[in-house]
């Protein structure tokens, strides 16, 4: 009988060991799944979804990241309003905030507060192209804003005249022919319906002069209205944009946007059109 109370207290021991490891394993993984969801470095799949919220322009721009180990010199691939991929020989670990001066050529130097969200320094040398991180603008003011939009749209401005300038080399131009042609547009955008007019057209775009500064990356419903013919409805990006710019640095103030979707019909029409105007 002893041994029968013996043997079932060890059963019952046992079990009673099994139950509180079992409950204590659980909770242990709740609160790293807890951890894990509330600050979850992004993957480069993820941060290239959120890339999207923001159109990316190649720039290079030279930067300062300051850390606790000291400053380190850096120099941005791609720039956005929402972030921007920076090459460096040691980039920082995953969910490091730090600041980041950004020197901007034309521009004074500004410093904003930055977020390592992917990095690539673990790759092997034989398999990364630009050692570096992604990073995203955190705590971003109304004027570092500004500044991002203006500097972005200054580069962009320099590089739209160089490749208008009759001295650019035949391998510089865009890659469609534009045209100096002047329609009417109206643009239905975050800021409400706004009008404006094509200086120069091609399949891949337009110039749009205006003077309302809509951000880079602004993705909008544009209606391009040819004479004799209805109204040719488009999806057009900002990808560029000098409204900002002073008035003694800029001939025509306006909006340089690229044809996202492009209906077949109306894409036969620009070119038609395109073409028959270089001709004249």
């Amino acid at each position: 009988m002893n041994m029968l109370t013996v043997g079932f207290a060890g059963v019952v021991c046992v079990l009673m060991f099994l139950l509180v490891w079992i409950v204590n394993s659980f909770a242990k993984e709740r609160v790293r799944a807890e951890r894990t969801t509330s600050r979850t470095p992004l993957t480069m799949s993820a941060f290239g979804a959120e890339n999207r919220q923001h159109s990316r322009v190649e720039i290079k721009w030279s930067v300062r990241i300051e850390t606790a180990q000291g400053s380190k010199d850096g120099m941005t691939k791609d720039v956005s309003l929402g972030g921007a991929f920076i090459s460096c020989s040691e980039p920082l670990p995953l969910g490091e905030i730090f600041p980041l001066t950004i020197n901007a050529p034309g521009h004074e130097a500004k410093t904003v507060t930055a977020e390592v969200v992917w990095s690539n320094i673990n790759v092997p040398e034989d398999k990364v192209v630009n050692r570096g991180m992604g990073i995203r603008f955190v705590q971003i003011s109304d004027e570092i804003r500004k500044y991002l939009n203006e500097a972005i749209s200054s580069d962009l401005d320099g590089r739209y005249a160089a490749m208008s300038s009759p001295h650019t080399s035949p391998q510089e131009k865009r890659k469609y022919p534009r045209a100096g042609i002047k329609w009417p547009v109206n643009m239905d955008t975050g800021l409400g319906l706004l009008g404006g007019h094509t200086s120069d057209i091609s399949i891949g775009g337009a110039f749009i002069s205006c003077s309302n500064a809509l951000p880079v990356g602004e993705v909008f419903a544009l209606a391009m209205n040819a004479p004799g013919r209805e109204p040719m409805k488009v999806t057009a990006e900002v990808v560029w944009c000098n409204v900002h710019v002073p008035d003694d640095r800029i001939v025509n103030r306006g909006i340089g946007v690229r044809f996202i979707r492009l209906p077949s019909e109306v894409r036969e029409f620009l070119d038609r059109t395109i073409s028959a105007y270089l001709k004249e």
